[in-house]
C-alpha cells in the first residue's frame, strides 16, 4: 500500500478516464443516430455514477490503507466529475464547432416545434426564439455541457460516498 496523499493527481486521472468515456458514449450515440432520447441520459447517468465509483473505490484501495472518510469520498467524486465535466466541455465545442455544426439548427428546429404544439402564438414563438439563439453557440453549449456534468457528477457523489466510505475504527476510538 502507498502512503496516503493528496487528491488532486488522482482524481485528475480518474476525471480523464471518466471524460475519455463520456465522449465514446458520446460518439457512439452520434454513430448510432441516437438522439437525446431518455435512455441515452440514463446511460450516460449510469457510465458517470460509475465513473465516480470507480474512482472513489480505487482511491480508497490504492492509496489509503482501505479507509476513506465521506468527506474525501465526496471530494474525489466532485473533483473528478468536474475534471470529466472540463474535458466534455471542449468536447463538446469542438464537435459543435467543427464536426456538426448542424447539430444547432436542430436543436432550434426542435424548439420551433414544441413551441407551436404548446399552442404559442407567432410573436411569442419569435421571442423565444430570439432568445434561444443566444444560448445555442458551441462556446455557451460547451460551457452547459461542463456544469451539467459537474453538478450531475456532484448530486450522484452525494449518494455513491455513502455506499464507498469506510471508517477507520482506530480512529473511531
Amino acid at each position: 500500500m502507498e502512503q496516503e496523499e493528496g487528491i488532486l493527481k488522482p482524481t485528475l486521472n480518474y476525471g480523464a478516464m471518466l471524460g475519455t468515456l463520456l465522449i465514446v458514449v458520446s460518439l457512439v450515440f452520434y454513430l448510432l443516430n441516437i438522439k437525446d432520447t431518455t435512455v441515452s441520459s440514463i446511460i450516460t447517468y449510469i457510465a458517470l455514477a460509475g465513473g465516480v465509483f470507480y474512482a472513489q473505490n480505487h482511491y480508497k484501495l490504492n492509496y489509503t490503507e482501505g479507509f476513506m472518510s465521506y468527506g474525501k469520498a465526496l471530494a474525489i467524486g466532485a473533483l473528478t466529475c468536474l475534471f470529466a465535466g472540463f474535458i466534455s466541455a471542449i468536447y463538446s465545442y469542438v464537435f459543435i464547432k467543427f464536426v456538426d455544426a448542424s447539430m444547432i439548427d436542430v436543436a432550434m428546429e426542435q424548439a420551433y416545434s414544441d413551441m407551436q404544439e404548446r399552442g404559442m402564438d407567432e410573436e411569442q414563438i419569435d421571442q423565444a426564439m430570439q432568445m434561444s439563439s443566444m444560448f445555442m453557440t458551441p462556446g455557451v453549449m460547451a460551457f452547459f455541457a461542463f456544469i451539467g456534468t459537474a453538478l450531475i457528477g456532484f448530486l450522484e457523489s452525494l449518494v455513491i460516498s455513502i455506499f464507498t466510505k469506510k471508517d477507520n475504527p482506530e480512529e473511531l476510538a
